[in-house]
């Protein structure tokens, strides 16, 4: 898990092959205005999805997903983020395949807050939990790239 400022995400593209698309579609387009939807990227394994919602705190869970990293921006307003380790993970849900994407409860090791112009870099196993009210629930705008993991199983 990496959370730092996006003027060095480029610094972290020898890790991930995506995230120099990642980097490059960020130059080139304005997110912030951009439609919610999903998105394709001229590199295959690196596709994004631009969402829209209230931060909460009822019912929420880490996710992990197996196959695919996450790069997590905000756009608009600010969400708290929650990060764990999987042995600290428990009560594990059914893994979705289609969605790479399963659920489960856990004791939190960090907290961060997101706001625009950081990122959150989530590599495939790694149980995070996005979508946290920083004091009360608010509207956010956020894209998520995601990045196939080559050494995910």
């Amino acid at each position: 898990m990496i959370f730092d400022t996006l003027e060095n995400l480029p610094k972290y593209a020898h890790l991930l092959g995506g995230i120099k698309e990642a980097v490059r579609c960020l130059q080139n387009e304005d997110f912030t205005e951009k439609a919610v939807g999903r998105y394709t990227t001229d590199v295959p394994d690196c596709r994004y999805n631009i969402s829209e919602y209230e931060t909460s705190d009822k019912d929420k869970h880490f996710e992990t997903h197996r196959r695919e990293a996450d790069i997590q921006i905000m756009l608009k307003g600010s969400e708290i983020m929650e990060y764990t380790s999987p042995g600290l993970c428990k009560n594990h849900g059914e893994y979705i395949e289609e969605r790479d994407i399963s659920f489960a409860d856990g004791d939190t090791l960090l907290r961060f807050t997101a706001v625009p112009g950081s990122f959150a870099l989530f590599f495939a196993g790694e149980p995070h939990k996005p979508g946290l009210p920083v004091s009360k629930p608010t509207k956010v705008k956020k894209v998520v790239f995601k990045i196939k993991d080559k050494e995910s199983k």
